[in-house]
Order: structure tokens, then sequence, then C-alpha cells
């Protein structure tokens, strides 16, 4: 029994060390209990009351060095005992299960703060006059020579215990014919992941997603083939294949490889490791450790308006710095009133950071208007300076004029052509609808023409030989738009008058379009234009654009 005074309060602690040896399924746990009865200077128990113990074994000498020391927190129970496992705490220095008993003699020391804390002011030390067999053995190996690395065994060969020194990663034992176990089996692959310092800002990928890349490669490989590698990743540390990867398939040999990151987020950290699949399973790379680039806003600046007519103006933008992310849209926008933005009228120039020219049309003659050239990236939308034009007061292609956007001006040898009064074709701004031709097989009263000005009298043909509701040309005679109501399908030559003119129009007219002739038994006929495009046929429904003279 050993006494220490304690601040305001004079403890004795009475320590009885009681050793014995739990075993379960033939294997010796790697433990000892420990028991000690805590009592006051008037030999009163301290009951339930928390109990601090700093346990140390030492070797040699009662002021021998530690080969162990772990700490524990306990409770004494009504009786004012403290029990305890001596290699369960938590471990201040040293290995328990790695204590060679056979190299003893051994003492436990024993520092104890019977408030519960880590100021331990009782100290006990005592020598282990035995160890309990089991512990002996798993420590000595029975006065064998330990092994030299974790996970190696030892064999009995007849004789002797021979070492089977530990194998790779993924290997496993097999005993052969001779009765000796032996490692076999494939090992697991090795490899590193490789980030990439140069990739700074976010690439488009097809999937319309924002990413960046890194190139990882594979340092060796164990016995089995691989089957394929790849990345994984995510913001949260050692990512697996449960999360979101990239994969390979297919992919066999050593080196490098190469696999892009998808749907990152700017300016945010994610860790990525590499990852090879064998009949081993599956391996993964280190963590590293990426954050990705946070853009700006790009640098535009509107060009000077030039160009000016009734109708059309012509503009564009100079891209001097993109802000770290790749272009995605460009062009310009205007409005009658200032500020314009993408929510206006806008052209749409493709991606990238080249330099572009536009053409704003639809505009009304003698009108004022504001422009700005724009570009668009994952930072956000930027506008370059605002630039203030006034149209002319006299009409032109592309002019917003009686109700839709002029397409044609009447010229010499056109029927209806006049020198004193401008005349021409105005085409709907926007497509009408979707629509079959009209009815199949069908012996229409009139014939159809061709040329400028038969675009009307076709649609009231088609219109008098099918009854049909809703189909192009009956919603062309029947429609009224921007207060006109004098418009119709037109034919292919109002088609081919209007396709002159393709560059200066507002139009979306590069696709397939109705008319109003007919092809044949199918009774339809519909256009392809763009530039230097032509007239084909089918059957189906196709959109429609109004037309109208004026």
């Amino acid at each position: 029994m050993r006494t220490k005074t304690l601040a305001n309060i004079k403890m004795v602690l009475v320590l009885l060390i009681l050793f014995f040896l739990q075993i379960t399924n033939a294997q010796a746990p790697q433990k000892m209990s420990y028991q000690a009865v805590v009592r006051n200077l008037s030999s009163a128990l301290i009951v339930s009351s928390p109990v601090g113990m700093r346990i140390s074994i030492l070797q040699s000498s009662a002021s021998g060095s530690s080969v162990y020391t772990e700490t524990q927190t306990s409770s004494t129970n009504v009786n004012g005992l403290v029990s305890l496992e001596i290699g369960t705490g938590t471990v201040v220095s040293g290995n328990f299960a790695t204590i060679n008993w056979a190299t003893g003699p051994y003492f436990i020391k024993t520092e104890t703060d019977p408030t519960g804390g880590t100021s331990y002011t009782i100290t006990g030390t005592s020598q282990l006059s035995s160890v309990p067999y089991a512990l002996f053995s798993a420590g000595s190996a029975n006065g064998e020579t330990p092994g030299t690395a974790v996970g190696d065994m030892k064999y009995w060969n007849g004789t002797a215990w021979t070492m089977i020194p530990i194998g790779t990663p993924g290997q496993f034992l097999q005993i052969n014919n001779s009765n000796i176990p032996t490692w076999i089996g494939g090992s697991f692959p090795t490899l590193t992941t490789i980030s990439n310092p140069s990739q700074t800002y976010f690439e488009p990928n097809p999937a319309g997603f924002w990413g960046n890349v890194t190139n990882v490669g594979i340092t060796g490989s164990g016995g089995s083939v691989i089957s394929s590698y790849g990345v994984c990743w995510s913001i949260a540390v050692n990512p697996t294949l449960g999360g979101t990867y990239s994969l390979i398939p297919g992919s066999t040999g050593l080196g490098n490889f190469y696999a892009q990151l998808t749907s990152l987020l700017p300016n945010t950290t994610y860790h990525v490791r590499a990852f090879v699949i064998n009949s081993t399973g599956v391996t993964y790379g280190n963590d590293v450790i990426y954050t990705t680039f946070n853009p700006t806003l790009p640098t535009v600046t509107t060009t000077p308006v030039t160009a000016i007519t009734g109708g059309t103006a012509s503009s564009g933008g100079t891209i001097s710095n993109d802000g770290g992310s790749a272009i995605s849209q460009k062009g310009i926008c205007w409005s009658t009133s200032p500020s314009p933005t993408i929510a206006d009228n806008i052209t749409t120039n493709g991606a990238g950071s080249t330099a572009y020219t536009s053409i704003a049309s639809g505009l009304l003659t003698s009108t004022v208007y504001y422009i700005r050239s724009y570009a668009t990236s994952i930072a956000g939308t930027a506008y370059g300076n605002q630039v203030s034009f006034t149209t002319t007061s006299t009409l032109s292609i592309g002019s917003f004029y009686q109700g839709g956007v002029i397409g044609y001006f009447l010229q010499p040898g056109d029927p209806g052509y006049s020198s004193i009064v401008q005349h021409g074709i105005i085409i709907s701004q926007n497509n009408i609808g979707t629509a079959d031709f009209g009815c199949y097989n069908v012996t229409y009263p009139n014939p159809f023409g061709n040329a400028i000005g038969d675009g009307i009298n076709n649609t009231t043909n088609i219109v008098a030989g099918c009854s049909t509701l809703g189909i192009a040309a009956e919603v062309c005679l029947n429609l009224v738009l921007n207060t006109y109501s004098d418009w119709f399908l037109p034919c292919t030559g109002e088609w081919t008058a209007v396709g002159t003119n393709y560059s200066l129009l507002p139009l979306d007219i590069g696709g397939y379009y109705l008319t109003s002739n007919t092809n044949g038994a199918s009774n339809q006929n519909i256009l392809t234009y763009y530039t230097g495009g032509g007239f084909g046929s089918g059957v189906g429904a196709f959109p429609y654009k109004a037309f109208r003279l004026f």
C-alpha cells in the first residue's frame, strides 16, 4: 500500500493486481485484466467515482525503460473496485502485442488521478512474478526468433519451426503437395495518381459540363492482368468507385493513362485517386488534392456600328480576356431601350474567343437603337460598351415592315414590279407552325404556279380542294398577324427570291419548310434553304412560314 498527499484530500490507494487470461478460439488475446481497490486515509472505500490511470510496462527493473504505456479512465464500483484491461487503453507509446515476455523481468507501474483526470499523483510499481502462459507463448514464440515484418508466419517442417515471409498484398496461402504453405495468386497492382499542374481552367466537354483534366500513371503491376483503369473523384478524402469516376475499359498495359474529370464546380477542392481493376479487385492510388479555378467574367468590346440601313446594321465584338474559362456563346444584342441584354434581340456567333461580326436585322426605319456585344462563359454573361445608332428612313432587306421582315424587293421582270412604287415580299419573323401540306391524292381545281405572286393562288387552290383544318395552307390563309390578314403559303419561286437575301435576314430558314407547290401523287413539296441550297421532296409534317406581298 502507498499513500500520497493530494491537495486538500489524503488518499490511500490499495492496488490489488490480478492477471488472468481470456482465451477465445484458441488465440491469445493481447490484454491482461487489472483490478485495484481505492480507499481514503480512513480506509473508507471511494465508491462510484471516476479514476484516471496511466499504466506502463517496465523492462528489467522497477526503474527500467518503458516498453509500453497507455492511459485509461474508468470508475470505481459500489465496492471501491476499479477494473481495467491492460492493452485496450489509449496507447501513449509501444505496442502491447509485440512485447517479448521471455526477455523479462517486467514491472507494472501505475500512476493514478483519483479525480478521474490526468494529474497523476499516486504512483506504484510492482514486479510481474509470472506472465500468463498464452501471452508468454505469443510474445516469445517458445523461444523462437521473432519475425522481421508484420504478417510473417511459421510452419512446422517436421523438425523445426520455419519462417514464411509475408507475401505481397492480394496473394493467399495454399498448401502444396508437400504440405508446405505457399503464397500464390496475383498481387495487387501498384499505381500513382499524378496531377496536371498546367491545367488551371475549365474546358467544355461533350456532355455539356465543365471539367478539367488529370494525368494518371501506373508505376508497376502485380501478377494478374489489368482489366481496366481510370480515376475517381469526390469532395471527400479517398474517393472510391462508389462515387463519381471515369473508367477506361479494356486498358491492360503499364504506363501513363489519361482520363477526364467532368461535372466539376468552380473554385472547389476535389480529391482524386487513380484506380486499377484486376482479378484481385480494385486497387487505388494515392489521394491527390485538386482545386478548380475560379473563373471571372470575360472582357468584351463592342465594335463600331456600320452599314446602317432602314432595317439592318452591322456590329460585332472583340474578346480580350476569357476570364479563365471557355466562351460558350457570343454575339450582339440590341433594343430600342438602353442597356440591351440577351433577353432582347440577339445574334449568336458560336463559341470561342475570336473576334466576330454580326448583323442586327428586323429593325424599324428612322428609329434609335442601342447595341452591345456579349460573351458567355461558365462565370456568366459579360457585355461590351453600349453604342447607339439611328436607322435610315429608307426600307431595306431585313427591315421590319407591315407585320414582318422584308425579304425581297421586286426586280425588273418580276411580276408586279414598278419603278415608281417599291414592292416586295414580307416574310413572317417566326415559324407559324408545323403541319402536313394538305390532303393526299386530291385533284385540285386549278393548276399550281411557282412564280412570284403565285403563292396566294396556290394557297387558295389547296384550301378549295382540301377541307382539312389545321393544314399549313388553311392556317396561312386565315392568319391575322400584326394586324395584317393577307398572308399565304409561299410557292417555290417566292422562296427562291427570299433565299437570295438569306444572310441579311434575322430568320431561322436553314432547314426544311413547306411550299405551296405539289409534288406528284404525294401533293407535297418541301424546301431546304441555306447558302447554295435548293428544293427537296418528302411526305410528313414540316415547319412553315407565312408570306405576304406589299
